[in-house]
């Protein structure tokens, strides 16, 4: 009774053996089967399992398209030495083998990048092979592609005219394109490498002051200093600069040449101006001049004649034909003296050296109403200003000019002009309700009564703008620093 007791126990112990490694096996073939990875079991070299993932990766419909098959089958040429003494290996010492990448072709000749490990085992009783791969093509391509651009990138920095650099905070030069080691004097990229900005920097403050700029807004461009090159000569460079983490990088170009070349033209600009300004002063005194003699002499000479027609007058005996001769040259020698006044007020209003620039701008709003017919409104100030006596002349000047070309363009029935003193400047507005100027015309380079004014008003460090409006008119704004108007003079 014993012994049959003990002999169903044993079957008990074996069939619960049996059923757990069905269970272990149901439960290992289920996790190959769904495995998104490949797993395949190689045979004498030939294919004798593969897992539905494998089925995919290989391009196949039905694990028949692929049993069978020899690793020489779908594995890319060059890489099938490597693979057959991988599975000798794993089978002669019963090791798994470390990860590897190869290429096998998919049915249709699609190459596919894998990496993979083998494991030796058991397979129904036969020495084999099994091996898990995942397919690594988009990472492939997109190594590829970073590879593709970094070369590019490289080609582009390595072949740019303009220095590209990357330092750490502390100032050492950790990048240099050729560029940059060829405006700095050096022999190339190489012997800059591990050179302290600081050694190059004319003020080592610029460094500092770039920093903290970076620290604050981690960007900037157009950062201008002077640098010195290997053998001590000075260079203007602009810098551009982005700080991540500990490193600053940006972009150097050498504008040397180009400041040298400013100020070369700003110098000359200053003795064109100059020169302009000593000719239209020479210009007014010559006018003044010419005025004065006008009023002086003509004038005398005509107040002579007249008297002296006068005087015959009341000698010659009473004749119809000796007073319309007389009457007729009494009206031409006032006509003459009307003219010459007007000739000597355009060539110099006596009452801008007289009177003050108020004045002035007051006689030559009157005298554009008169000949236009176009109401002109001024507003002055309550007090005349006591400028430097060579700006009353540039202000009335381009008053007068700006009122000639009203009635030579505007087609304007109104105008409004102010002449008043503001925080920082003297401002001398003109604004009419013509057909307004357009911004061709502005830049026309043969507008030269425009250039003209613009010219003298840049004499003073002022600006002369124009602004136009179709159908609405056009507005002219004249601005001169206070410090120049006043130079030679205050408000009374």
């Amino acid at each position: 009774m014993t012994g049959i007791v003990l002999n169903s126990r044993d079957v008990t112990e074996r069939r619960q053996a049996e059923e757990a490694r069905r269970e272990s096996e149901e439960r290992y073939r289920t996790l190959v089967e769904r495995s998104p990875d490949m797993i395949g079991v190689l045979v004498g070299g030939r294919l004798t399992y593969v897992n539905p993932a494998g089925l995919k990766l290989f391009g196949a419909d039905r694990p028949e398209q692929m049993l069978g098959k020899s690793v020489a089958d779908f594995l890319h040429p060059d890489d099938l030495p490597v693979v057959r003494e991988r599975i000798r290996q794993a089978t002669e010492t019963a090791l798994s083998n470390p990860l590897v990448e190869m290429r096998i072709l998919q049915l249709d000749g699609t190459m596919v990048y894998i990496d993979g490990v083998s494991i030796p085992l058991v397979y129904q009783g036969q020495p084999a092979v099994q091996f898990i791969c995942r397919d690594i093509t988009e990472r492939k391509q997109a190594e590829g592609a970073l590879e593709n651009s970094e070369r590019k990138y490289r080609n582009l920095v390595d072949n740019a005219l303009t220095g590209v650099y990357q330092t750490d905070l502390k100032g050492e030069i950790v990048f240099s394109n050729p560029a940059l080691a060829d405006i700095l004097g050096f022999r190339d990229a190489a012997e800059l490498i591990g050179t302290n900005v600081l050694a190059v920097y004319k003020d080592p403050q610029d460094r500092q002051r770039l920093v903290q700029i970076l620290q604050k807004v981690e960007s900037t461009s157009n950062f201008e200093i002077e640098l010195l090159t290997r053998d001590g000569q000075t260079l203007t460079v602009l810098l551009s600069a982005s700080l991540e983490g500990d490193t600053i990088s940006g972009m150097m170009r050498d504008i040397t040449e180009r400041k040298q070349a400013e100020e070369a033209l700003a110098q000359s600009n200053e003795k064109l101006r100059a020169l302009t300004k000593y000719w239209q002063s020479s210009i007014e005194a010559e006018r003044a001049h010419t005025a004065r003699e006008l009023h002086d002499e003509f004038g005398q000479s005509m107040t002579a004649l007249k008297m002296d027609l006068e005087w015959l007058a009341d000698r010659l005996p009473e004749s119809d034909e000796y007073r319309l001769h007389l009457d007729g040259m009494n009206t031409l020698v006032d006509d003459s003296i009307h003219l010459m006044r007007e000739i000597a007020s355009s060539l110099r209003p006596t009452m801008l050296d007289d009177l003050g620039l108020s004045a002035a701008l007051e006689w030559q709003a009157q005298e554009f109403t008169k000949r236009s017919g176009i109401p002109c409104q001024l507003s002055l100030p309550p007090d005349d200003l006591c400028l430097d006596p060579a700006l009353n002349t540039t202000l009335f000047r381009v008053f007068k000019e700006t009122l000639t070309n009203v009635i030579r363009h505007a087609q304007a029935t109104r105008v409004d002009a102010s002449l008043r003193q503001e925080a920082r400047s003297m401002a001398l507005t003109v604004q009419d309700n013509g057909c307004g100027i357009t911004e061709s015309d502005i830049k026309d380079p043969q507008s030269l009564g425009l250039l003209g004014m613009q010219e003298r008003v840049a004499q003073w460090g002022g600006s002369l703008t124009l602004q136009g409006w179709p159908g609405k008119g056009t507005t002219v704004t004249v601005q001169i620093p206070l410090h120049a108007a006043t130079e030679n003079g205050g408000h009374q």
